[in-house]
């Protein structure tokens, strides 16, 4: 007998299959404190849209709480909240329902509404709604065409097509139910989401002991599954499969390639590879700088700027209260840059050069300025990404920073954990928080630092003259075995003569291409080695 299938398991099977199987199998792990925020913080957004959602359609104050769908068809209401479904298919219950306002008056079909506490719709959202909608089909016996969702601080309201999603959400059922029924384990897939799941250590000790290929953070899952048909499992094996390619082509058409394969390698031999040399920018001014906010919010709260003038470090947190105060530690930042004329903006990924459009944007400036701070700005995984290979599963600040050697002050420290740290800052105002993220912000630019020093004295200096491990991709065609392929020398003769014969056959038998239309098609004749004896 199967199983009915949960909310709660659904959106398991949307961040991890094998997560959702262990659930599904009784396993319990330890909770990250990202996840325990995640939850607290959803189930109080549900009781403040369901207030809310009561209100707008002026439904009878504090209605009862998991009232069964035959009941509310019973009393014919418009509208309802907490609405439980518990069949052989299902077990979950619904945010609530409505009544479209273009539905006939005779048959009515409900449609099904969330309550989403993020600003933006994300696509684990619309499926929630079709995964709804599809439960609440089987108690009418109709579907839903269209469902809504309420989002966001300010209660948003979003109308969302069903029909193709609904599609997606079956296929995604019939994976799941049939994962049910054999309780065959899901392989292991290390994702973004074990970050903050539950199984993390777990997961990651299993992927580790099996030397998994998710552990490679740029292999996508159909990468991975293209690589198990070829028979590559392992990192190790995957490392052997790398082949250096001549780059003119891709250089001529400034196409930058990063290929998994050598990173592999690179991990397998504990050795920094480099595919070319980037030239870092020199000036008289070093100035490492990172920005902390809120991405779903787009709120930028924190700038920390370490600047190097060679005499001596100075280091500058800017900090914003609220959104008000966003506009206050942008002109600060553009006030500190303006005091240096020969000065390098390094930075680590996208992030802040995105933060420098958006307040140019919203805020300005002056624009010689402007223009001198996008000019002077680099980013430094660009010059890692594609040119060199460290021995690390991701390219990412802390995996690098970490193999050199640098170490954060808390060893569970993230970008996420920043956001938790904040939000938790918003809720007290205790100063301990805003501590935390100030010091994790500080030791960011610090590890940068570490990072473009390193790969500018890489630039600098030939390999070995540095400390580290280090060797060019061009140099890997020297580690290939020379003389594979020569005459072989048998110790007895009669192997020689057996060699002879089989080479002879294949030759006879092998595939010949025409060169020109003189050439006549040679028959291929298949002669055993008895007949020229």
């Amino acid at each position: 007998m199967k199983s009915p299938i949960s909310d709660g398991l659904f959106l398991d099977y949307l961040q991890c299959k094998h997560k959702a199987y262990l659930k599904q199998t009784g396993k319990i792990g330890v909770k990250h404190d990202w996840e325990k925020y995640q939850e607290s913080r959803d189930e109080k957004y549900r009781q403040r849209a369901r207030a809310y959602f009561e209100q707008n359609h002026q439904m009878v104050p504090n209605p009862p709480a998991n009232m069964a769908f035959v009941e509310i068809r019973k009393q014919k209401l418009s509208a309802a909240t907490d609405i439980s479904i518990n069949n052989d298919n299902y077990n979950l219950t619904l945010d609530a329902i409505e009544i479209p306002s273009q539905s006939s008056s005779r048959s009515p079909i409900y449609d099904p509404v969330i309550f989403s506490p993020h600003t933006k719709i994300t696509k684990q959202d619309k499926l929630l709604l079709a995964f709804h909608a599809i439960a609440l089909s089987c108690e009418q016996k109709a579907e839903s065409s269209s469902g809504t969702i309420i989002h966001g601080d300010r209660y948003s309201s979003s109308r969302v097509l069903l029909p193709s999603l609904i599609k997606i959400v079956v296929k995604i059922e019939k994976e799941l139910i049939k994962m049910m029924e054999s309780k065959t384990m899901p392989p292991l897939r290390l994702t973004g989401h074990c970050r903050v799941c539950e199984f993390q250590a777990g997961c990651a000790a299993g992927a580790r002991d099996r030397d998994d290929l998710s552990l490679l953070k740029g292999l996508s899952v159909r990468e991975i599954e293209a690589l198990n048909k070829r028979g590559i499992f392992t990192v190790t094996q995957y490392s052997y499969s790398f082949r250096p390619r001549r780059a003119r082509k891709l250089q001529a058409r400034n196409i930058i390639k990063h290929h998994q394969s050598l990173n592999a390698l690179a991990i397998r031999m504990q050795t920094i590879y480099v595919a070319d040399k980037q030239q870092i920018p020199f000036a008289k001014v070093n100035v490492y700088w990172d920005v902390e906010g809120i991405p779903e919010e787009n709120f930028y709260y924190l700038i920390g700027l370490l600047i190097d003038d060679g005499a001596g470090i100075t280091m500058h947190s800017l900090w914003a209260d609220s959104k008000a105060d966003e506009k206050n530690i942008w002109e600060s930042f553009l006030s500190i840059i303006d005091k240096y004329d020969d000065y390098v903006l390094f930075h680590y990924g996208s992030y802040e050069a995105k933060f420098v459009r958006q307040m140019t944007a919203l805020y300005g400036g002056d624009s010689t300025l402007l223009d001198e701070v996008k000019a002077r700005s680099y980013n430094v995984l660009s010059a890692i990404y594609g040119h060199i290979y460290f021995p690390t599963y991701s390219n990412d600040l802390k995996s690098i920073a970490t193999f050199l050697g640098f170490k954060w002050s808390e060893s569970d420290v993230s970008g996420l954990m920043s956001i938790l740290w904040r939000r938790r800052w918003d809720q007290a105002k205790e100063s301990k928080w805003k501590e935390y993220i100030t010091i994790y912000n500080h030791e960011d630019c610090l590890a940068l630092q570490a990072v473009q020093r390193t790969i500018a004295e890489m630039g600098r200096h030939t390999t070995d003259e540095t400390d580290l491990s280090v060797k060019r991709v061009e140099d890997l065609k020297d580690d290939k075995p020379r003389g594979v392929f020569k005459k072989n020398e048998f110790y007895f003769p009669e192997l020689e003569k057996i060699n002879s014969c089989a080479y002879f056959d294949y030759q006879h038998s092998r595939v010949y291409c025409r060169s020109n239309g003189d050439n006549k098609k040679r028959p291929c004749v298949k002669v055993s080695p008895r007949q020229w004896e």
